[in-house]
């Protein structure tokens, strides 16, 4: 193997040469930053929108690792700006919460850990508990697109790794969360996660 390795970080491509020297693109990070510095990355170092997404997640750091499946722009779209604006109103502060917990998965899996999933389970699609008992992820693998899907929206980014975890971004609906559009006492006195105090 002829390419250039640190810690058993190697290089991915070839050596490109730039005035200040020589830049290598890496298998792996030397340091990582976490999961949410990835989405902020995402948002700024690229044209993909995932502000809103990335409004409602804060970088706090656990102890076992996390995989985020965060929707960008296109996820937000269904609702209305009144809606987007309540969400992000002081007294709907549970709901943000209960929001983001459908977007984290304890343990860290990548795209191909759930395509294994989808054909040992055998069925059409394969739900994924999240921190949000009420809102699984809904997995399947498209046969005619060769790509596997999140709740029918394809995934077009995936394994973006982390100190703490793995990311994907999606384009898949966040209205399939009941807090998105649920009042408070409704959706507590539905839940057994929520209370209505």
């Amino acid at each position: 193997d002829q390419h250039a390795c640190c810690n058993g970080v190697c290089a991915a491509t070839a050596p490109t040469y730039v005035s200040q020297g020589v830049v290598y693109r890496l298998n792996e990070c030397l340091t990582c930053p976490s999961i949410v510095q990835q989405v902020a990355y995402a948002n700024d170092l690229s044209n993909l929108n995932v502000r809103t997404t990335l409004s409602l997640l804060t970088d706090q750091e656990w102890d076992e690792p996390r995989t985020l499946v965060a929707p960008n722009s296109e996820g937000w779209l269904e609702l209305s700006t009144s809606e987007l604006a309540r969400l992000f109103a002081p007294d709907w502060e549970l709901h943000r919460q209960d929001v983001v917990d459908s977007f984290w998965i304890a343990g860290a899996y990548t795209a191909q850990d759930w395509l294994r999933l989808w054909y040992e389970n055998g069925s059409d699609t394969v739900k994924i508990a999240t921190l949000n008992p009420e809102a699984p992820l809904i997995i399947r693998y498209d046969r005619v697109l060769e790509q596997l899907r999140v709740h029918d929206e394809s995934m077009y980014i995936i394994n973006i790794r982390g100190h703490d975890g793995l990311l994907h971004l999606t384009n898949h609906s966040v209205t399939n969360i009941p807090s998105v559009r649920q009042t408070l006492y409704l959706r507590a006195l539905e839940s057994e996660h929520l209370v209505t105090h």
